[in-house]
């Protein structure tokens, strides 16, 4: 896909922005599948004391269709005031929960993000994320249920043709 370098980016509230391209697109923020394809104009929620990489890629597909494996998802939390540090919990399909991961709290993140540090098995798996003070009292950030899943193999060679809402795939085995 080639990069678009066109575009405008403006503040939608105090805590998104919206970008604008011409053409349609796929957005990434910090190298992470945004929205797209059919997209002009997308409101994308950030931290307003943060730095973030956007990219804005054409509709151009390469030839190789190459999808990562969902069995490491990605954990992502606000910042709470007055944390010390974070646990974050894991509980398998049928399993009881552990925890996998100990963050201390840094002052200049406000959004911690956090690639899962164990392979998940495929379903669904409880995630939770828990604030500890500095005098021990642990609070739940954030709970949630997420179904994990490994894709199939990916195909060796593919390709893209057409325009005007209408493409042919072939796939080559």
């Amino acid at each position: 896909m080639s990069l678009i370098t066109d575009g405008t980016l403006t503040p939608a509230s105090p805590h998104s922005v919206t970008v604008s391209y011409a053409g349609t697109g796929y957005s990434y923020i910090d190298g992470e599948f945004i929205a797209g394809p059919d997209v002009v104009s997308a409101t994308l929620p950030r931290d307003p004391d943060s730095v973030f990489a956007l990219e804005i890629h054409s509709q151009t597909v390469s030839t190789t269709i190459n999808e990562q494996p969902q069995l490491n998802p990605l954990i992502i939390w606000t910042a709470v005031s007055g944390a010390e540090r974070y646990n974050v919990y894991h509980t398998p399909p049928g399993g009881s929960e552990s925890k996998i991961w100990q963050q201390m709290d840094e002052d200049d993140i406000k959004v911690y993000k956090l690639r899962c540090p164990v392979t998940c098995i495929e379903g669904w798996q409880l995630f939770r994320v828990e604030s500890v003070d500095s005098g021990g009292n642990e609070s739940t950030v954030s709970a949630w249920a997420e179904y994990v899943y490994n894709l199939p193999d990916g195909v060796s060679d593919a390709s893209l043709s057409g325009s005007s809402g209408t493409f042919t795939l072939t796939i080559t085995e």
